[in-house]
C-alpha cells in the first residue's frame, strides 16, 4: 500500500506503477526471457487515496548493498553491472504506446494507455512551509548569478539546448537497495520499488539512479570532482587515475566498470547523449 503524504502525486501512483510493470515485463520478455525480473501486479485499487493498493508478486533474492559491493571482485562487479545494463537497455528500447509523452502513465476502462501527471511532483503551486533547510541565498554559492544568467538568456533559449528525444521507461531509483540477487552467483533475480517510475528521456535514468556506484549525472555547479566530466567525456584509459585522490581510486574503477558494461550492451550513456550536460544543469538548477 503506497504511503500518502510523501511528496508524491498520490492520485496517479497506483495506475502509473501498474502500467509501468506491465510495460517493463513486456520489454524484458524480449531479452532472453528476463520478464521475471519485474514483479507481476495481481490486483490494484485507487478509488480511495487513503486505502489504495497494489498486490504484487513476491520476489526472491537478497540485497548486495554498497559496502559489500565495494569489496567484490572486478569480475563480479562487471557481471552485476552488465545485468543492470541489459535491464536498462530493455526499458529504453521498447516502443511505448502511441500518444505517450513524458510524465506518468495511466489507462482507462478499456485498458488504453495514455500519459498523466508524473508521480514525482514537478512545480507548484505549493503551500507555504517553514523549513530549517531554507536559508535564502546563503547556502548556495553563486545562486543569484545563475538566476540572473537564466533570466537574461530566456527560458525558451535555454531549453532549446536540449534536443527532443522519444519517451522511454525510466525506473528512476535504480540503486543497489532496489535490486535482488542470488548471493552465490551474483545473478540479478528482481528489480523492485517502482514508486518513481515514469516516461522520461534516455538521460533521465542518470539523473535519478546509480547514486551508489558514482554514476549519478550531477550539474556543473556540483560536479562531484572530476566524475561529471568522466561521465560526459569518457573515462581515463587503463589504470590512469587523473584528478582522483588515492582514497577515491576504488570509486573511479567501479564507475569505469559500470560505464564499460553499459557500453558493451549498447545502452545510451551521458557521453553518447548530446544534450546530457545541458539537461543535467537544468535538472539540478
Amino acid at each position: 500500500m503506497p504511503k500518502t503524504n510523501v511528496s508524491m502525486e498520490d492520485s496517479v501512483r497506483v495506475r502509473n506503477e501498474v502500467v509501468f510493470l506491465a510495460q517493463a515485463r513486456k520489454a524484458l520478455g524480449a531479452v532472453d526471457g528476463h520478464a521475471a525480473l519485474c514483479p507481476r501486479a495481481y490486483a490494484w485499487d485507487d478509488t480511495n487515496l487513503e486505502t489504495q493498493f497494489i498486490v504484487e508478486e513476491f520476489k526472491n533474492g537478497e540485497h548486495i548493498l554498497a559496502e559489500e559491493f565495494s569489496v567484490l571482485s572486478p569480475a563480479d562487479q562487471t557481471h552485476i553491472f552488465t545485468q543492470i545494463a541489459k535491464f536498462v537497455k530493455a526499458l529504453q528500447t521498447i516502443k511505448l504506446p502511441e500518444g505517450v509523452v513524458y510524465g506518468g502513465l495511466t489507462f482507462d476502462g478499456e485498458g488504453v494507455i495514455s500519459s498523466t501527471k508524473c508521480p514525482i511532483p514537478c512545480g507548484g503551486p505549493f503551500k507555504t512551509e517553514r523549513s530549517k533547510h531554507l536559508n535564502g541565498w546563503k547556502g548556495t554559492p553563486k545562486l543569484r548569478e545563475r538566476l540572473e544568467v537564466f533570466f537574461a538568456n530566456g527560458r525558451d533559449k535555454v531549453l532549446q539546448t536540449i534536443g527532443e528525444d522519444r519517451p522511454t521507461l525510466t525506473h528512476a531509483d535504480l540503486g543497489m537497495g532496489n535490486l535482488l540477487f542470488d548471493r552465490e552467483t551474483k545473478t540479478l533475480t528482481a528489480v523492485i520499488d517502482f514508486d518513481f517510475s515514469h516516461a522520461g528521456s534516455p538521460v533521465s535514468e542518470y539523473l535519478f539512479s546509480f547514486y551508489d556506484v558514482d554514476y549519478l549525472l550531477t550539474s556543473s555547479v556540483e560536479p562531484n570532482g572530476p566524475m561529471r566530466g568522466f561521465l560526459l567525456d569518457g573515462f581515463p584509459e587503463g589504470d590512469e587515475h587523473k584528478g582522483i585522490d588515492s582514497e577515491n581510486v576504488g570509486e573511479l574503477q567501479k564507475a569505469r566498470r559500470f560505464d564499460t558494461a553499459f557500453a558493451s550492451q549498447g545502452v545510451p550513456r551521458p557521453s553518447t547523449i548530446g544534450y546530457a550536460a545541458a539537461a543535467s544543469d537544468i535538472w539540478w538548477f
